[in-house]
C-alpha cells in the first residue's frame, strides 16, 4: 500500500515501454499519412471521410506541419487552432493501433521491456476492504490510456470483480489526462470506446476526439489542470516520469509553488545540456541520472512505498 500522499506526473516516456510513441514519433506518423503522396493509405482515407475534408486540405495541413518544425502535434495545433478538427482525428488514427492489450500482458515475462506498471500494482493492490487507503494519483499529458486500462483489468482479475464494483474501487486512484484522452474506457461512461486495436470506426473516433483536449493559452484554467493542481498542492511525494519538463506545462501545473524536496524526475533520453538548463529554471526538481530509467528509478533511486 502507498501510504505517503503521492502523485505520478507521466509524459511520453512513461509509455514508450508499451510501444506507444513518443511526441516526435506521434507528429512523425501524422505527417506519414496525410502526405498527398501517400493517398492510398487506409488512415488517409478514413480521415477524409470522418471529417469530410478534401485533398487540399489534406495538403494544407500536412504543408503546414511539416514546414513548422514542431516536434509536438498539441503545440502545433494551439499555434494553428484552423487544424484542430484535422489535428485531433490524425492523432485519434495514429495512436489508437497502439492501444494492443498484448504489450501491456505478455507472457513469458519478458524484463528487456522494462514494463514498470507492475511496480505501480505490486504496491497499491491490496484487498478491496482497503484499496481505498492507498494515497495515489496520477496525472498524465499522455492521450493513450495504457495505464488506466493496465489497473483497471489487473484489479479487476486479481479480485474478481465485476465492472461496477472494480471502477467504484478504481476511484480510490485519481487518473487526470490534463490533455484528454482516446476516449472513455468503457467502465467510465458514456460514450465509450473499448481498449483496442480494432476500436477504429467511425463512432469509436467520434469518441476519442470528443476526449482529446488541446489546452490554449485562454483556457489554462481548464477542469483537468483545476484537479491536477488540487492533486499536486497536498502531496508529498511528486515523480515525474519519462516527462520532458516543458516550461509551459509545468508552469500550468503551478509547479514553481512545490518546495523543494517533493518532486523527483526522471531524464532518461534528455541530453546532459538540457538537464542543466531544465535544473536552472526549476531548481525545486531533484533529478536522478540519465542512465537510469523508470524501472531503475524506483529500484535505485526513489522507493515507492
Amino acid at each position: 500500500m502507498i501510504k505517503i500522499p503521492t502523485v505520478l506526473i507521466l509524459g511520453a516516456g512513461a509509455s514508450i515501454p508499451y510501444n506507444f510513441p513518443s511526441g516526435l514519433q506521434l507528429v512523425e506518423s501524422i505527417l506519414s499519412f496525410v502526405n498527398p503522396r501517400n493517398s492510398y493509405l487506409p488512415e488517409q482515407a478514413k480521415l477524409k471521410q470522418i471529417g469530410n475534408f478534401t485533398d487540399k486540405d489534406l495538403e494544407e495541413f500536412y504543408s503546414a506541419l511539416l514546414h513548422s518544425g514542431c516536434t509536438s502535434i498539441d503545440l502545433f495545433l494551439v499555434c494553428r487552432p484552423k487544424f484542430m478538427k484535422i489535428g485531433k482525428i490524425a492523432i485519434a488514427l495514429s495512436l489508437i493501433p497502439f492501444e494492443n492489450e498484448d504489450n501491456l500482458f505478455y507472457f513469458p515475462f519478458d524484463p528487456t521491456k522494462r514494463p514498470w506498471y507492475v511496480k505501480v500494482l505490486d504496491k497499491i493492490r491490496e484487498s478491496p476492504n482497503v484499496f481505498h487507503k492507498n494515497q495515489l494519483s496520477i496525472v498524465t499529458f499522455n492521450y493513450d490510456r495504457s495505464i488506466d486500462h493496465y489497473l483497471f483489468r489487473s484489479i479487476q482479475n486479481t479480485f474478481d470483480l465485476k465492472d461496477d464494483d472494480c471502477a467504484k474501487l478504481m476511484e480510490a486512484i485519481p487518473i487526470v489526462h490534463v490533455h484528454g484522452k482516446l476516449g472513455k474506457l468503457p467502465w467510465e461512461g458514456t460514450p465509450y470506446r473499448p481498449y483496442s486495436t480494432l476500436s477504429n470506426s467511425e463512432p469509436d473516433i467520434n469518441a476519442a476526439i470528443e476526449q482529446i483536449k488541446i489546452i490554449t493559452e485562454s483556457e489554462e484554467n481548464s477542469e483537468e489542470f483545476k484537479k491536477a493542481r488540487l492533486i499536486l498542492w497536498p502531496a508529498q511525494r511528486i515523480f515525474l516520469l519519462g516527462f520532458g519538463y516543458n516550461d509551459l506545462n509545468l508552469k500550468r501545473l503551478q509547479f514553481q509553488l512545490i518546495p523543494r524536496g517533493r518532486a523527483f524526475g526522471t531524464t532518461k533520453g534528455i541530453e546532459i545540456k538540457d538537464i542543466e538548463d531544465i535544473k536552472d529554471k526549476w531548481p525545486n526538481i531533484e533529478f536522478a541520472p540519465n542512465q537510469y530509467d523508470i524501472i531503475d528509478f524506483f529500484g535505485k533511486f526513489i522507493n515507492l512505498k
